[in-house]
């Protein structure tokens, strides 16, 4: 009887390594579709003229999931603005006064348009 559980206890405790739990961007697993502001937003990229030069990145920053737009535009200078889960702004990255890159953690892809020319890393 002993034997039975310990070996219950090791298939249970080993089968529950194996699974993962999945990535959460502000309780979604599907941002991209779950939250409409952010819908709203990839949608009017995809529809500018450069498109293919931006790409959306999340992370967390001070705790909280966060989102923001970039880009490898060869000819483009703008402010990448840094957005919560609700859509406002926590600033700027970047800058003497904005949010530094290195302070953003666990930075993943979100979002990458198809015809996408960017070499994107995580």
């Amino acid at each position: 009887m002993n034997r039975l559980l310990f070996l219950l206890f090791f298939f249970c405790l080993f089968s529950s390594c194996n699974e993962t739990d999945p990535l959460l961007y502000c309780g979604t697993q599907n941002p991209t579709e779950d939250l409409p502001w952010l819908k709203a937003a990839i949608e009017e990229v995809e529809n500018s003229e450069l498109s293919e030069y931006t790409y959306l990145m999340s992370g967390r920053f001070e705790g909280q999931t966060v989102f923001f737009f970039q880009n490898c535009c060869p000819f483009c200078n703008f402010a990448i603005i840094v957005l919560d889960c609700q859509g406002n702004s926590l600033g700027i990255l970047g800058g003497n006064d904005g949010i530094a890159i290195e302070n953003i953690e666990e930075l993943n892809p979100v979002w990458i348009p198809e015809n996408s020319v960017c070499q994107i890393t995580s």
